[in-house]
């Protein structure tokens, strides 16, 4: 953990007020430290990727396309949460009265950028693994022009020990 400033995490701060003729009133605000930083134990340690082989790109291809079918298979199971409200219904689980409807709408709004969010999210990291897959084809590709390439080079390294070129 990292703190540029060595200060709590957290910042607690209550000011009370005495009102006539015997009552105390306590208010106040608190805060997150947002100088501190910490590095998730996953990634403690880890080297950074600078090279790059077919290998290696296929697995991030992998990893992508987890991640893409995870988020939208959670944009789907959110049925159950919109159900436990409500959902189609109109009858919201909070109550009738008017602050429980408000709640509800809020959360209608919240639940339906939500969804829309993951599935957005899904869409755009099957596009990178869309894009890293060409990525991998070119490399593979160029891998193998290379191996061609190298392939005469070795050729004529060979015709020249032996005289022939």
């Amino acid at each position: 953990m990292t703190d540029r400033t060595q200060q709590p995490d957290r910042f607690e701060i209550d000011t009370p007020r005495v009102l006539p003729p015997t009552h105390v009133q306590v208010s106040g605000f608190s805060m997150d430290n947002i100088n501190r930083a910490e590095t998730p134990s996953g990634l403690a340690g880890m080297q950074a990727i600078t090279e790059w082989d077919a290998a290696s790109l296929g697995k991030a291809i992998e990893w992508l396309e987890d991640q893409a079918n995870y988020l939208e298979r959670m944009s789907y199971r959110m049925a159950e949460i919109d159900e436990l409200m409500g959902g189609k219904t109109g009858k919201s689980s909070l109550g009738g009265f008017g602050m429980a409807q408000e709640l509800a709408a809020k959360h209608a709004a919240l639940f339906t950028s939500t969804q829309a969010n993951l599935r957005t999210q899904a869409n755009s990291l099957d596009n990178a693994a869309q894009a890293l897959r060409k990525v991998k084809e070119n490399y593979e590709t160029a891998e193998a022009a290379n191996e061609m390439t190298a392939a005469q080079m070795q050729q004529i390294f060979n015709g020249v020990a032996t005289g022939d070129a």
